[in-house]
């Protein structure tokens, strides 16, 4: 509970030779939600009526300091009754809901089996949704960028992003708001080797990689470390490999230059 200090309560009759200070309008607002809603105007008067009578006798700093030291002692004992009294609710309410449980098992279970569900279905919709909308999105221009897939079998109709390499060539030739094609064929598993002039060749098996062409960098935003973009796959024997995998195959050494052969030839 809030009280102010019992000094300042003597019944007499204030002669204000100043304009009534004004009330701190926060420490006012605060004030208001702390106390009772049967006591709160009643109590607001008597600390209004304390507040004008110090501020006459002592000056509106001083009132101001003891009308804030009022709302920071009242703090911890408001704290600890809406506490107590907010626990107090939920418990009677997790005792309401057992007992109901208790009474109607078979509602209960459905209703229960039907919220999960409704929680994993909202939960699986959203997940989806950010997926589709972020898919790609990484790239400055996702969106011009489309993949070409192939219809399967009539009775599955599963879409797969796997069409012949001619397919490429052919559109860009046939359409021309086509700026840029670029061709992926994915390799699942490879061979790389790498043999020094000094020291052990380095053979390691590489569990993804693509044959691409040119036109992959500026199309999907490749950056570099070392090394012309322009001119990085000019070769038809150039490979563009990561900074973990250049350090595997060459250390700290400058891998430009340097040859790697590979088990698989070229699919176009």
């Amino acid at each position: 509970m809030v009280r102010a200090a019992p000094e300042y309560f003597e019944t007499r009759k204030l002669t204000m030779r100043n304009r009534p200070v004004n009330l701190p309008k926060l420490g006012e607002w605060i004030l208001r939600r702390m106390l009772l809603y049967a006591e709160r105007e009643e109590k607001l008067g008597d600390f209004e009526e304390s507040f004008q009578y110090l501020a006459e006798k002592s000056g509106s700093t001083r009132a101001k300091l003891w009308y804030w030291q009022q709302i920071f002692l009242a703090s911890p004992a408001f704290i600890s009754n809406l506490f107590y009294w907010s626990t107090d609710m939920l418990r009677n309410y997790l005792k309401i809901a057992l007992r109901n449980i208790r009474k109607q098992k078979l509602n209960s279970l459905l209703n229960v089996i039907g919220l999960a569900v409704g929680i994993a279905c909202c939960l699986l919709i959203t997940f989806h949704v950010r997926d589709e909308l972020s898919y790609d999105r990484h790239f400055s221009k996702a969106d011009r960028i489309f993949r070409l897939t192939e219809e399967g079998m009539k009775e599955s109709g599963k879409l797969v992003a796997c069409i012949s390499p001619n397919h490429g060539l052919l559109i860009q030739n046939s359409i021309p708001e086509i700026e840029q094609v670029a061709r992926l064929f994915y390799m699942k598993s490879m061979v790389l080797s790498y043999l020094p002039q000094a020291g052990q060749p380095k053979r390691f098996e590489e569990d993804v990689g693509f044959f691409a062409d040119p036109t992959v960098i500026s199309m999907f935003d490749l950056n570099f470390i070392q090394g012309d973009p322009q001119r990085a796959l000019e070769d038809s024997d150039s490979i563009i490999m990561t900074a973990s995998m250049a350090e595997k195959y060459f250390g700290e050494g400058y891998p430009l230059g340097e040859t790697i052969t590979s088990d698989w030839p070229r699919p176009w």
